[in-house]
């Protein structure tokens, strides 16, 4: 059963807004609920969360590609070549057990991806491509939203302010 648009606005990060806007209680945001976020209202909630920097070098901005499913979200800043961001790839699909990001970090952020493995899971692409660092759960499970959310804010923790994309609105 589809529901009627007016029960998906009070269900949805819309709904939050509208209740936020009216002085109304906001939800708490937890694990859980940033995880039952449907999928658009995931990519509401990071374009409300976080503001992307530097937008006039290039196309950098919180995307999400419906066709196959990933969301791209610009974290680090190239400075010697500002079309060539950095980004985490974070696919939707619930069997997806990593997060990419571009092994380019690897020789420009050495001393991130040190204190990423300290955290978390970080592997370099087993099939031997050199374009991709996976990230995950250290216990092995499964990403979600709440873990996507859990890396960005390592790095925006872990990394100079110069050298960062994105900030917190």
């Amino acid at each position: 059963m589809i529901p009627k648009f007016k029960v998906y606005l009070n269900e949805s990060v819309w709904g939050d807004l509208r209740k936020k806007s009216l002085g109304q209680e906001e939800r708490e945001e937890t694990n859980e609920y940033i995880d039952n976020l449907r999928i658009f209202d995931f990519h509401v909630y990071l374009i409300n969360r976080y503001e992307v920097k530097y937008t006039n070098f290039g196309t950098c901005d919180i995307k999400y590609n419906a066709f196959n499913k990933y969301f791209s979200i610009p974290i680090l800043y190239n400075k010697e070549d500002k079309n060539s961001n950095y980004y985490i790839t974070y696919n939707d699909s619930k069997d997806v057990k990593f997060l990419y990001v571009s092994t380019e970090l690897r020789k420009k952020f050495p001393q991130l991806i040190e204190k990423l493995k300290e955290e978390f899971n970080v592997k370099f692409h087993p099939n031997g491509m050199e374009n991709e660092i996976w990230i995950s759960p250290l216990d092995g499970s499964i990403t979600s939203q709440s873990f996507c959310i859990k890396v960005i804010e390592f790095i925006m923790k872990n990394m100079d302010e110069d050298d960062l994309l994105l900030s917190h609105k």
